[in-house]
């Protein structure tokens, strides 16, 4: 073998040209089924980069809730029977949970805070944040890069406000400055000291395709943060307010399902308890308003596992995983051939070497051994170049697919199968044709052999061409549905469009000083040159973000005309 080898080497270098288009050719096919597969890996296979990520559980709840007066979520849930499955739950109901529970190790809490404004060295930007409760990193088993992160101490209303910055974060904002801890961030108008960095590979809880979030703070902080809206300031002390995700640590030798059957009926005793606890905190007319009365559905538990993370992948993503793993594998089919016509074109050439080697007494189970080790070589230097080629085709990926692409073992144990698969396929046709070569026609440089050759040649570029004819109408389809896309009347004219966000809530204006910081800016930005005309949204244009409220006639019109109804 280790001659084939040698053999196989000395050939490929003495054909610079040849070798050259084969393994350009096979990087390309290798290296595009590489970066999907990566994607598929992430998708399907990778779990949280965490501390024995098999053992986590999630805790979500499906069906219709009559038990309570808020709901956030944050990412999307796969349905069950139709019905929509939600992942989070009341700050009560975490503590509930937390002290009633013996078939966990434990639980945590946690919630993205959404954007909030840091200055920091007299510079200020926005930054995404998150909470959590105080035994977050503990109970997951992530360390600190550098410093340390939060404890149950520090998650007190009481406690100095603390947070741990995300590898990312640290590396864009404070260049991976090991000195930033102890640095104090004014976060929200509110100084924060910061302790800790999170290693690079941890990327949260929520989604293996996610990157973690920037700052992470004690979630009963959060009323010292959260500006967004007056009312989300008190969410922590609502006890039918649902925001927060759950997750949970199981004991040696339990189940979700036995968690689940453990906590349903303190879940549907929680739930409603939290509702008559709010209608107990209203006066007497909201008790009997008629968006209050005959409240009685309350959801099912649902408890599964974590180790994915706390919400599923889109169905479009996996649609998308799909088409383009037709795509890859058409690609490489496409690669295979044109190899396969080239080694067959060169295996001409090498005739009559191949003759006189039979004629010496090869056997064709060694000549067949020989070119396939040629083949395989040839797929083994341009899978090398296709790594590379998908290492940077990934960053190509549509959406969060370009995150869920690390090379790691799963991926190099693919390109490996994948190469030794390849080699074969484009290898074994030319290798056995050569091989069977007629010694006698062949020194006598006859001509028959090579028409059969030319036969197989001929049906490898009817396929070649067939295969491309349906992808260049399969990529003339989607050009012309992006073109479309393009030309959908949206009911305004987007030409000259500049959208700018601006939460003023995050430097604590409240409604009056915001609604005059609005009317100032709707009055002064067409003054500026170049600007024509200025106005506000919420949520903004073309986002998908929707808003919704309960809103009451009866409430409005006793603002209005300054009475109070009866009922």
């Amino acid at each position: 073998m280790l001659r084939d080898l040698r053999h196989a080497i000395r050939l490929l270098v003495q054909n610079k040209g040849w070798t050259l288009v084969v393994l350009l050719s096979l990087a390309l096919g290798i290296g595009a089924n590489a970066t999907v597969f990566s994607a598929i890996n992430g998708l399907l296979l990778r779990t949280l980069p965490v501390a024995d990520p098999q053992t986590l559980v999630r805790f979500r709840w499906i069906g219709d809730n009559d038990m309570l007066t808020d709901v956030n979520d944050y990412g999307y849930s796969e349905k069950e029977g139709g019905l929509q499955i939600t992942p989070t739950f009341s700050y009560d109901m975490f503590h509930t949970f937390r002290s009633s529970s013996r078939t966990l190790v434990d639980l945590f809490a946690c919630a993205p805070e959404g954007q909030l404004n840091v200055v920091a060295n007299g510079r200020a930007e926005l930054a995404s944040g998150f909470v959590a409760s105080g035994n977050y990193f503990d109970v997951l088993g992530v360390r600190a890069l550098i410093g340390r992160t939060f404890t149950p101490d520090d998650d007190r209303p009481s406690a100095a406000p603390v947070a741990v910055l995300s590898h990312g974060y640290w590396t864009r904002r404070f260049g991976a400055d090991p000195h930033v801890i102890g640095t104090v961030l004014q976060i929200n108008t509110v100084p924060v000291t910061v302790i800790g960095v999170t290693p690079p590979a941890f990327t949260g809880v929520q989604q293996v395709l996610t990157e973690a979030r920037d700052i992470t703070l004690p979630v009963a902080l959060d009323p010292r943060f959260n500006f967004d809206s007056p009312t989300d300031r008190t969410r922590l002390s609502q006890p039918a307010w649902w925001w927060l995700q759950i997750m949970g640590r199981l004991k040696p030798g339990t189940t979700p399902d036995q968690v689940q059957g453990e906590l349903d009926g303190l879940f549907h005793s929680s739930a409603r308890e939290a509702w008559t606890s709010y209608l107990g905190s209203l006066p007497e007319p909201g008790r009997s308003a008629a968006q209050n009365q005959n409240r009685t559905k309350i959801p099912r538990l649902r408890v599964a596992s974590g180790s994915r993370g706390i919400y599923d992948v889109p169905a479009d993503t996996y649609q998308s995983v799909t088409l383009l793993s037709a795509v890859v594998a058409l690609v490489l089919l496409i690669v295979c051939a044109n190899v396969a016509n080239l080694l067959l074109s060169r295996a001409a050439a090498r005739e009559r070497e191949i003759s006189i080697r039979l004629s010496l007494g090869a056997t064709r189970a060694r000549l067949i051994r020989q070119l396939l080790t040629e083949s395989v070589l040839l797929a083994s230097i341009g899978a090398a170049a296709g790594t590379l080629v998908a290492h940077w085709s990934r960053r190509l990926l549509p959406g969060n697919l370009a995150l869920a692409t690390p090379l790691d073992w799963r991926v190099i144990g693919f390109v490996g199968g994948l190469t030794l698969a390849t080699g074969i396929v484009f290898g074994i046709a030319p290798a056995w044709r050569s091989s069977g070569t007629k010694v006698g026609a062949a020194l006598k440089e006859g001509r028959s052999v090579s028409r059969r050759r030319s036969r197989l040649g001929k049906s490898l570029v009817i396929a070649q061409v067939a295969i491309s004819i349906v992808l260049l109408f399969g990529a003339g389809l989607f050009l012309r549905t992006v073109r479309n896309l393009r030309r959908v009347d949206v009911g305004f004219d987007t030409h000259n469009l500049l959208l700018v966000p601006v939460n003023p809530g995050l430097n604590r204006y409240d409604q009056a000083r915001i609604a005059r910081l609005h009317g100032e800016m709707l009055d002064r930005l067409p003054q500026v040159p170049g600007v024509r005309a200025a106005t506000l949204s919420t949520p903004a244009l073309l986002t998908g973000s929707m808003s919704g409220s309960a809103y009451s006639f009866r409430a409005a019109r006793d603002r209005w005309t300054g009475t109070r109804s009866a009922s």
